[in-house]
Formats: C-alpha cells, structure tokens, sequence
C-alpha cells in the first residue's frame, strides 16, 4: 500500500482526516468537487506527525503511482491513490 509506504518513509504516525466520503458528506464541506476520488475511496487527507505539508507533499511525489497530489495547507495533504 502506499500510503504505509509514505508513513515508513517518514517515520512517524500518518494521520488521516478524510478518507472515502458519502456523497451527502463530500457535498457539505466546502471546495468539495462533485466527482471527488473521495467518493471511491480512492483519495486520502492526511499530515504526517513531525512534518509539514511541503516535506510531506516530497514524500508523496516520489512515488510514481501517484498521480495527483498537493498541499491543502501548512500541514496536510491530498493524494489520489
């Protein structure tokens, strides 16, 4: 899986805020797309402990199976899986 991929790399605890949402949920949060990855379970929130988004972000964007990716603010990020 990546994302214990990316959490090993780190070497800290990788700590989600959203994973697969329903689409009622996905259309309540703002900046919410109507075709969200979320939808599919195929999207992850997350920070990593000790980390900033940007440090995290270069850890996402090193594997080549990610596709899409980017800072939601200073410390959390969305990654399509």
């Amino acid at each position: 899986l990546v994302a214990d991929d990316i959490r090993k790399e780190a070497g800290s605890p990788m700590i989600p805020s959203s994973v697969v949402r329903c689409k009622a949920h996905n259309a309540e949060l703002p900046g919410a797309v109507y075709n969200s990855k979320h939808l599919e379970g195929k999207a992850m929130d997350f920070c990593i402990r000790g980390l900033n988004a940007q440090q995290t972000l270069a850890l996402v964007k090193k594997r080549k199976q990610i596709v899409f990716a980017y800072a939601i603010d200073e410390n959390y990020v969305h990654m399509n899986v």
